[in-house]
């Protein structure tokens, strides 16, 4: 038995008295620390804290974040001694020596601490660790604190051997990832047991103690590698290891063999962000295993109908595209409420197994393609006075961009002539877009963007996003499914942009609400454009490439997106009621073969919505007061003429001071044979026709090779450039054959 075994009552407080008074403490407070330590000696040290609950929208529990349940507690022989080694040299190489305390260790613990007047340093012991685990506030930073943590530490090394500290403390202490206790840490991480931990698989173990989230190898593999390798130098400082083996052991990668419970992850996609939230307004970041134990109940946004929906086809490999060689195609999804921003449901990504694993919903940033046009273009240029009458022409145009040319072109290679902003939406028109966005200027799209909430927008520097290419949806970075989700929620909320959560709020273990969320709300564009974005994008669902996403009861406004390559397919789409995205691609970007933003991940959309106005009264999106309706000539924007022909005359929505005033000038007469229909000899019979004559006319002049001298779809609508070959058919030559000559 060592010496500390052999003390008295009245010599540990001799001794208390006598350290507090050569580190300078006052004797009158030691003597009050003292006196109130008592009490906190009823607390056994294999108490464990409270269990934490994670509330679904209806109070009820949908996860259990554990304390003592998801621990396995387990005997000293029952851990690999490397485990010992590894603790005991990082964390207190006098453990063996000392009777709970190390002098040495707090003095210069102390002296660092006086400069500083505050506790930067703590100097604890292993014991005093255990103590302080099981019977103070760990967040508490003062004098008090570690004089009452220095005396429990003694008085247990009186009651417990050394052998039986370490196995209460390793049994005790919060690995991270929900692991409780060395066992429990093992066969997280490793899937073994802690009696077969090798060297640096227990320094690795040891290593993360001292910051869970800091120090995972999951979230942080490089910081927990170099953990890692410290412990395994104090190992060498401490005789139980050699330099050469140390050297060998921290040149290994980390190599995890994590463990797949077969209980499943109900709901883990939603629980993940939300753990992740609370640990934020917490302030926990630096001690995540606090929200683990502390007893806390964190009511959520969470629909479980929803929710369950999502993964039910998340887990049936039918309703996605098949990856090639093998390889899954990924996806994600997000549905919220626009009005208030709760988050309704959320899945991070197919065969998702295990806790906090990589949520592609809220940390993939992916190219937007198409779904970003009514972003940054269609809503910024409705601000700025244009309407979804505004007519351009569809047809390739050359910009020169930094010395270098570019000329955006369209995914079916087709080239519509005078279009409008509707039918450029409704088929998911670039060349249109491009040009759109080039009036209205890059800026204005950026800066409605990140009003939108997009937080990865890259303003400045070598490589960022002001460029025409802005439009299409060629990012930098990209964006994640719930930003681009909470972005088209703008446009069901009547212009006003509602920051997206998971969190109402956090009860303590005493009932007190310790967090609460408050709304933040952007007003990102009027009503109006609101509105006529929402009228535009019904077209793409009701007639254009979002079809497959139409629902029975609903109006739906969406967009499609598919990138030029095939990367990542999109759907973006929203009722009165709630919006939601799905975004479909491999986790390392490359080309998919047959799917699209329509057929993949449309019906997907369509299933879980169905579920989410199951209980939800139809209705109609709300007109302003100040939209109107106005027949137009589609190919002007304008005005129709008495010359418009009627398929080319239809209403069409403006806000009132919008209305067109101008009489479209884009059809003319003109004189053509009346039986080739081609420009008149002096011979033809003639007949009158209106023609179409677009403000400039289209060449293909400068145009790539690759586009093939293409010709605009609206091209036979124009007075005919050729004169008619029945009645002035070209002089044919004829030329007599020669005989040969001598």
């Amino acid at each position: 038995m060592s010496w500390g075994r052999k003390f008295t009552k009245g010599t540990i407080i001799l001794s208390i008295v006598l350290i507090l008074s050569f580190l300078g403490i006052g004797l009158g407070f030691a003597a009050g620390t003292i006196k109130n330590v008592v009490k906190l000696d009823d607390t056994p040290l294999h108490e464990f804290k409270a269990t934490s609950y994670i509330m679904d929208k209806n109070g009820q529990v949908i996860k259990e974040l554990h304390g003592e349940e998801n621990r396995i507690p387990v005997t000293l022989d029952e851990i690999s001694p490397h485990v010992i080694d590894a603790l005991v040299a990082i964390e207190d190489q006098r453990f063996y020596e000392h009777p709970g305390i190390d002098l040495y260790r707090i003095a210069g613990a102390m002296t660092a601490n006086i400069k500083s007047g505050r506790i930067v340093q703590g100097g604890s012991t292993i014991t005093q660790q255990l103590v302080g685990l099981a019977m103070l506030d760990r967040s508490e930073k003062s004098f008090s604190r570690k004089i009452k943590e220095a005396i429990l530490a003694l008085k247990a090394e009186t009651k417990y051997s050394k052998d039986e500290i370490l196995e209460r403390y390793l049994n005790k202490v919060y690995f991270g990832h929900g692991a409780y206790g060395i066992e429990t840490a093992a066969r997280k991480f490793f899937n073994k047991k802690a009696k077969d931990l090798n060297i640096e698989e227990a320094a690795l173990l040891v290593g993360i103690i001292q910051n869970p989230y800091r120090h995972s190898p999951i979230y942080h593999p490089e910081a927990s590698k170099k953990r890692r390798n410290l412990v395994l130098q104090a190992m060498v400082n401490y005789g139980k290891l050699s330099d050469s083996e140390a050297k060998r052991l921290s040149e290994k990668p980390i190599e995890l063999s994590l463990e797949r419970e077969e209980k499943g992850y109900k709901f883990q996609s939603f629980i993940d962000v939300v753990i992740e939230e609370a640990l934020e307004k917490l302030d926990l970041k630096e001690n995540s295993g606090q929200l683990y134990t502390g007893g806390y109940k964190i009511y959520t946004t969470l629909d479980p109908d929803v929710q369950t929906k999502m993964e039910e086809i998340y887990n049936n490999d039918a309703k996605f595209p098949q990856g090639k060689d093998n390889k899954i195609i990924q996806s994600a999804m997000v549905v919220l409420n626009h009005h208030t921003g709760q988050i309704k449901g959320l899945i991070g990504g197919r065969n998702q197994e295990g806790q906090r694993q990589f949520n592609r919903a809220t940390q993939a940033l992916r190219q937007p393609g198409s779904t970003f046009k009514p972003i940054a273009v269609f809503a910024p240029a409705l601000e700025k006075g244009y309407s979804p009458a505004t007519v351009l022409d569809d047809y390739p145009q050359v910009y020169n961009i930094n010395g270098s040319t570019w000329v955006p072109k369209n995914y079916d290679n087709k080239y519509r002539g005078l279009i409008s902003m509707r039918t450029a939406a409704q088929y998911s028109i670039n060349v249109w877009t491009v040009k759109m966005l080039n009036q209205v200027g890059i800026m204005d799209g950026l800066n409605m963007a990140q009003n939108l909430g997009i937080s990865s927008i890259v303003t400045n520097g070598k490589y960022n996003d002001q460029g025409l290419s802005l439009g299409l949806g060629g990012l930098t970075k990209g964006v994640s499914p719930l930003e681009i989700t909470a972005a088209y929620g703008a446009f069901a909320n009547k212009g006003v942009y509602v920051e997206p959560y998971v969190i109402e709020k956090i009860v303590d273990e005493d009932g007190i609400v310790v967090w609460e969320h408050k709304p933040r709300k952007i007003v990102a564009m009027s009503e109006e454009t609101a509105y006529l974005i929402t009228d535009m994008l019904k077209t793409v669902v009701e007639e254009g490439t979002g079809k497959p996403a139409r629902l029975k009861d609903w109006p739906v406004a969406g967009k499609t997106g598919t990138t030029s390559d095939n990367k990542d397919v999109w759907f973006v789409g929203y009722t009165p009621e709630l919006v939601g995205a799905v975004w479909l691609g491999y986790d390392q970007p490359e080309t998919m073969q047959r799917v699209g933003g329509g057929s993949s991940a449309g019906p997907i959309w369509k299933e879980v919505m169905e579920v989410a106005h199951r209980d939800l009264t139809p209705r109609d999106f709300e007109r302003p007061e100040d939209i109107v309706e106005v027949a137009i000539d589609t190919k002007s924007g304008l005005l129709p003429s008495e010359l418009t022909p009627k398929q080319f005359i239809k209403t069409e929505l403006f806000t009132k001071e919008n209305v067109p005033k101008e009489i479209s000038k884009v059809w003319v007469k003109a004189k053509v044979c009346a039986k080739s229909g081609d420009l008149p000899t002096p011979d033809c019979p003639t007949k009158e026709k209106v023609f179409l004559k677009r403000p400039s006319p289209w060449s293909n002049k400068g145009l790539p090779a690759k586009f093939n001298n293409p010709v605009p779809l609206d091209a036979n609508l124009e007075i005919p450039q050729n004169r008619c070959l029945i009645h002035d058919p070209p002089i044919q030559v004829l030329i007599e054959p020669q005989s040969d000559s001598d």
